[in-house]
C-alpha cells in the first residue's frame, strides 16, 4: 500500500506498469485531443470562412464549457447509478451527433449553439467518467494514477494541433471534423477492448 512518505517515483511506476492504467491515459489522451480539435479548429474556421468575428467566435465556442460546468455533476451522478463506462458510451454519442451536425452544416453558423451544446454534454459526460473510472482502478494508488492520468491528459492538448493543423490546411474544417469523431469513437473501443466495459 502506497503512503504518502513512500517513494512517490515507485507509486508512479506501480501505477504506470498497470495496464488498465494505461488504458484509460490513452482514452482521457484521445478525450483532450477532441476537445481541443473542436475548440481550436472551429474557431479558426468561423473567422477564416468569415461565418464570424472575433467576438461571435470566442463567444459560440465558449458554449461547450459553459455546458460543462452543469453537465460534469450530473454526469458524475449517473456513473454511479449505471456506470462511468456507459455515461462515458452516451457521451461518445451525444459528441458524435454534435459533430456529424457540424460535418454536416459546417456554413449554417444559425446551428452551431445547439451542435456545440450536445460537443459540450458529449465532452463533459467523457472527461468525467473517464476520469472516475481512472481513480477507481486502484485506490491506494490514486495519487500516481491521477499524475499519469492527468499528464496524458495534457499530452493530448500537445498533440491536437500538431497533428490537426495539417489536416485542416489540407481538407479544412471537415477532415479535422471527420478525424475527432473517429477519436471520440476510439475511446470507448480501447475501454472496451481492455475490458473496463465494468466500471
Amino acid at each position: 500500500r502506497w503512503t504518502r512518505t513512500a517513494n512517490p517515483l515507485l507509486a508512479m511506476k506501480q501505477a504506470v506498469e498497470l495496464p488498465s492504467v494505461r488504458v484509460v491515459s490513452l482514452a482521457g489522451l484521445l478525450t483532450i485531443f477532441a476537445m481541443f480539435g473542436v475548440l481550436i479548429f472551429v474557431a479558426v474556421w468561423l473567422q477564416q470562412s468569415n461565418l464570424a468575428g472575433p467576438a461571435k467566435s470566442g463567444l459560440l465556442i465558449s458554449i461547450p464549457g459553459l455546458v460543462g460546468i452543469f453537465c460534469a455533476p450530473v454526469a458524475g451522478l449517473l456513473g454511479d447509478k449505471v456506470g462511468d463506462f456507459w455515461v462515458v458510451i452516451g457521451g461518445i454519442v451525444v459528441f458524435v451527433a454534435g459533430g456529424m451536425g457540424l460535418l454536416a452544416l459546417p456554413n449554417m453558423v444559425g446551428v452551431y449553439p445547439v451542435l456545440l451544446l450536445l460537443l459540450g454534454i458529449g465532452l463533459a459526460c467523457m472527461m468525467t467518467n473517464v476520469g472516475a473510472m481512472a481513480l477507481s482502478i486502484r485506490p491506494d494508488l490514486r495519487h500516481a494514477i491521477s499524475g499519469v492520468f492527468n499528464g496524458s491528459r495534457f499530452f493530448g492538448g500537445i498533440l491536437a494541433p500538431l497533428v490537426l493543423t495539417p489536416v485542416y490546411e489540407a481538407v479544412s474544417i471537415k477532415g479535422v471534423l471527420l478525424a475527432i469523431i473517429l477519436v471520440s469513437i476510439a475511446v470507448g473501443v480501447v475501454l472496451k477492448v481492455a475490458g473496463l466495459s465494468r466500471s
